[in-house]
This record gives structure tokens, sequence and C-alpha cells, in this order.
């Protein structure tokens, strides 16, 4: 009799146990529900805005597969602006009219230095100048510093631009016009001595 009620009580317990078990709340498991309606449409309508804008916007150049410009294409758009370089490297005694500062620098206005022959002024940027010139009637004695560290490019755009403003009427400077006369002018670090050498290099001149 003692046994049995010891089974039984045995047997209550398990059952008792297996009831509050199941009464337990099960662990929470992390799941991602679906994306939210409005969500969805929002992307839809911000990503259709962005493609529209990049094709009307995106110029002539623009293409999904990346930048299909020719090598052509591409140093054109790169081209050196002379009018950036003349601000930076001569404005400063020329002055942006080209007019110079009378009786210390001379115009680059109306000059023969500058529109008479394309080698000249070449010269005159790869070497610098000190001594006597005159420029338009006017009898200069300066110093202008050699600006040979300028790129072949860079010369030429900014004395294109010089020979082209202001009312000056000249042909354009090529990169290779300026390649021609450095090699011509190798070896040589010495400024020209004023208007008598320029001129004497003029008439040398091939």
């Amino acid at each position: 009799m003692k046994a049995h009620q010891a089974n039984a009580r045995e047997e209550g317990g398990a059952t008792g146990g297996a009831a509050q078990i199941r009464r337990e709340n099960p662990e929470p498991v992390e799941s991602r529900g679906p994306l939210p309606a409005l969500f969805l449409v929002l992307f839809g309508v911000f990503g259709a805005s962005g493609f529209t804008y990049l094709v009307q916007h995106g110029g002539d150049d623009f293409s999904f597969a990346g930048d299909e410009r020719s090598p052509q294409t591409v140093a054109a758009s790169t081209e050196v602006n002379g009018q950036a370089v003349f601000q930076a490297s001569c404005a400063p005694c020329h002055q942006a009219s080209g007019l110079g500062i009378p009786k210390t620098f001379p115009p680059l206005v109306g000059s023969t230095w500058l529109l008479e022959d394309k080698e000249t002024p070449i010269r005159i940027v790869l070497l610098g100048l000190q001594g006597p010139i005159e420029v338009n009637g006017e009898r200069y004695q300066n110093t202008m510093p050699a600006l040979r560290t300028l790129r072949d490019a860079e010369i030429a755009a900014v004395l294109t631009h010089e020979r082209s403003s202001w009312g000056n009427q000249a042909p354009e400077i090529t990169e290779e016009d300026v390649r021609a006369v450095r090699e011509s002018l190798a070896g040589r670090t010495e400024p020209w001595n004023g208007g008598d050498e320029l001129l004497l290099a003029r008439r040398k001149a091939p």
C-alpha cells in the first residue's frame, strides 16, 4: 500500500511538472518579417527619380558602362586655361588689362615683341629678360624672371591668350612651337640682355 502511494505521488509530481513546462512561454526566435509596403513604395519612387536625374543631367559623356570617352576627348576636356596661367604668372606685372605699369612694366597690348613673331615671346618666357627694351615707343629697364618651369602646354596657352586678348590679333602658339624653341635654347640659362639681343635672335632665326 505504501509503495502504491509513493508511486502515485511520483506520477503526480511528474504530471504537474510537465504541465508547468507547457504553461511557460517559448523562447523568442528572431526572424525577419516582411518589409512595410510604404517603405517599398518610397524606395521605388526615390530610385526612379535618381535614375531619371542621371539620364537627364548626366551629360553627353554619361554612361552606365563607365567613362567611354576617347583619349582625344579626355585631352580636350583637360586643356590648359591660358587665362588662368596669365592671372597666376603674368598679371601681377602686366596687369589684368594687359597695359602693364607705366615706366615700370611694359604693356602687352599692341606689343610687337609679343605679336610680330611666335619665337620671340617664347624666348622671353623661357629665359626671362633684363636690360633696356622699347615697347610701344616707351623705354623700360626692369627684370622679368624666367618662367621655364612652366610646361610647354602652359606657355603655349598663356601666350595664345595674350596674343588674342585686349584687341591683340595674332596666330595661336602651339605646344610644338614652344618645344622647338626650348630645344634651340638648350644649355642656356642666362636671361636675354634687353631688346638688342632679342632683335639679334629674331634675325638669326630661320
